[in-house]
């Protein structure tokens, strides 16, 4: 099958979604032959298609399986539209974590890795828009997350000097001045004890 075409019947039955192509392969079994009616510009051609089995790391399925990788325009537009909307923003931020429960390929996903289907990349938005979403995305993670680390109430780091300067005046009130310096110390001490401890506590139980 040509890339980029598109799927307009399954065994004769015309189709228009994705979806529509899945409910009538629900039908079929390992072996049987489906027949489908591809649309490249303005040619339309019919191709004969050896069903398989599904494969394991798929989950257990019992019809058929076609390996056509789908393109689904309206979602990738849906994506874009959520953008302008903090709902979306958070599902869209929340992509960068696994098992989040959205969409397999994760919303921002798609420009992160690679994918024989080109037009993902290109449709319906010319190639530069991923290349600019691909920039601002890793440009904002980038900077929120030295910012949230900046934030980080331990010495030198400016959360540290704003923990020692908020502790300073506390304690100057109650003319306890002299302890703010144990106090930031300790605070900062703590803080750097639990960074060490992400990193070394995997490393000392392991894999599972």
């Amino acid at each position: 099958m040509p890339p980029n075409s598109l799927i307009t019947a399954v065994n004769g039955v015309p189709v228009a979604t994705f979806r529509d192509v899945g409910t009538l392969l629900n039908s079929t079994h390992p072996g049987d032959i489906t027949v489908l009616q591809i649309q490249k510009d303005s040619t339309i051609t019919d191709y004969s298609l050896t069903l398989t089995a599904w494969p394991e790391n798929m989950g257990a399925h019992n019809s058929g399986f076609m390996g056509v990788e789908y393109y689904d325009g309206s979602q990738v537009t849906g994506v874009v539209h959520d953008m302008f909307s903090l709902f979306g923003f958070l599902k869209i931020y929340s992509a960068i974590f696994p098992d989040n429960g959205l969409d397999p390929r994760g919303y921002l996903k798609i420009i992160s890795v690679t994918s024989p289907e080109t037009a993902y990349y290109t449709v319906p938005f010319p190639s530069v828009f991923w290349e600019v979403v691909y920039i601002l995305y890793w440009s904002f993670w980038i900077n929120f997350s030295v910012g949230i680390f900046n934030a980080l109430p331990m010495i030198p780091l400016d959360g540290g000097y704003i923990l020692k300067e908020g502790v300073e005046r506390l304690l100057s009130r109650r003319g306890l001045e002299r302890f703010s310096g144990k106090v930031v110390s300790t605070v900062s001490s703590i803080i750097l004890v639990l960074l060490l401890a992400i990193l070394v506590i995997p490393l000392l139980i392991g894999p599972k």
